[in-house]
């Protein structure tokens, strides 16, 4: 694996990682102990050695009492079917069959495995499984590719002491992207100056950070707690096809894909 001196250097490795899918490289360039951490809290969650409490039909009554109780009783039965394990666990590793085969796993092979199973390509796997999404809507998004969906570039990079630095980065947007329809309209509203404000904001677009830390021989790694380069909160609700050619998603993060 390369060794990076240069937290923006690792930064820009990450991304290319990402745009690969090669969810291992991605995971390589990340701090051990942080993955390990990670890892241990998401099987905590998954799999709990004390089982989790969920609201009662009768909480929910308590909270609200015009609610009516069949309404309770069905919050509560959803809140019981999602802390179960089977039915989560498939939703972030699509490849694991069990919680005894994800123990299995090192660290790092369980943040591979989270981020292929958040990817963009699963998601609209599982929207095309569950009938969200047209097989032809499918297909048309397969053979263009997923390659090239996290645009991410680099700002700069602040130290934060001697161990970690932060890289800071935005999505990054066309500047001679068109303006259609509502968002055209609204553009040719507002004085010349506005306009001017307007586009520069966004091919701006909204800056995130990225930590790093510095190892042991000198080297940068990234930082996970909850979340990956954006990748966990990533969510497609739905796909919608224009024409037999256009696939457009009704809600992509950050415009990707």
């Amino acid at each position: 694996m390369p060794h990076f001196t240069d937290p923006l250097a690792l930064f820009r490795a990450a991304v290319d990682a990402l745009n690969a899918e090669d969810w291992a490289a991605a995971a390589a360039l990340v701090d051990p102990v942080s993955v390990r951490v990670f890892a241990r809290q998401l099987l905590e969650r998954l799999a709990p050695g004390v089982p989790q409490r969920t609201v009662t039909a009768d909480e929910y009554l308590l909270s609200d009492p015009q609610l009516p109780r069949a309404v309770a009783e069905h919050y509560a039965a959803e809140a019981v079917r999602h802390a179960d394990p089977t039915l989560r666990l498939p939703l972030e590793f699509p490849d694991v069959t069990s919680v005894e085969g994800l123990r299995a796993l090192t660290p790092v092979e369980i943040l591979a495995r989270w981020l292929d199973g958040r990817s963009l390509r699963r998601q609209t796997e599982r929207l095309a499984a569950h009938g969200r999404i047209s097989l032809r809507a499918l297909e048309v998004l397969t053979l263009a590719g997923f390659a090239g969906s996290y645009q991410y570039v680099a700002l700069g990079m602040v130290a934060d002491g001697d161990a970690i630095a932060h890289v800071l980065y935005h999505t990054h947007v066309a500047k001679d992207q068109p303006w259609s329809g509502d968002a055209a309209n609204w553009l040719a509203s507002l004085p010349p100056d506005e306009q001017v404000l307007a586009r520069e904001m966004w091919t701006r677009g909204h800056p995130t950070v990225a930590t790093v830390r510095r190892q042991i021989d000198g080297t940068w790694r990234l930082l996970i707690e909850h979340d990956f380069l954006g990748i966990g909160g990533m969510h497609i609700s739905g796909i919608r096809m224009k024409d037999e050619e256009t696939p457009t998603e009704t809600d992509a993060p950050d415009g990707n894909i």
